[in-house]
């Protein structure tokens, strides 16, 4: 059987044994540890780190720890350079402050995702463009996109010039792709 119990602001601390009385007689002690408030883990993927407020969370390193009954922690995810916070899982969604009340037991999932830089350099005039959009050179000609991700890059040559072609990551005249597993580079040549 089972029961629920408060345990007494009192109680010391740590490991201890715990019987159970009816009628006077003791039943056989349990191990068990009473620690204080509840506990809030933190599991993450990618690359970056969490810290709390109220103090107690700063993961990696301290990614579990116990708070007292409603208290109410914020945690904020900071990257690690070349990659972005995706977002909260378990008690916290979204991309803004997690912000948790701590009244059971609480676990919240953070996910950073790896980015890498596709530069896009001219000669000529001409346009370049990409998809998923990011870069429309003239204007912006560099782009940060996820690892993994394929970009697809265009160019539209100005009135009077023609695309003569790609360097770099990409050769030919054909639609470049480029599959970001590392930053690239790619040249766009029109001529008159």
């Amino acid at each position: 059987s089972t029961a629920k119990f408060a345990v007494a602001p009192a109680t010391e601390t740590g490991p201890g044994t715990l019987y159970v009385i009816a009628n006077g007689v003791a039943s056989t002690g349990v191990e068990v540890t009473v620690g204080t408030g509840f506990p809030l883990s933190l599991s993450e993927s990618g690359s970056g780190t969490v810290t709390s407020a109220p103090a107690g969370i700063d993961c990696p390193g301290t990614c579990d720890a116990n708070f007292a009954a409603r208290t109410r922690v914020t945690l904020t995810a900071a990257p690690a350079a070349g990659w972005r916070f995706s977002g909260w899982g378990g008690a916290c969604a979204g991309i803004g402050a997690c912000k948790v009340t701590v009244n059971a037991a609480k676990s919240v999932a953070a996910t950073f995702t790896q980015f890498f830089g596709l530069t896009v350099s001219k000669s000529g005039r001409g346009r370049v463009t990409s998809r998923p959009a990011g870069i429309a050179c003239g204007k912006n000609c560099s782009a940060d996109f996820a690892a993994a991700t394929t970009v697809a890059l265009r160019a539209s040559a100005a009135a009077g010039w023609h695309f003569a072609g790609w360097g770099g990551a990409c050769s030919g005249t054909a639609r470049c792709r480029v599959s970001l597993e590392a930053a690239a580079g790619v040249t766009a040549l029109f001529e008159k």
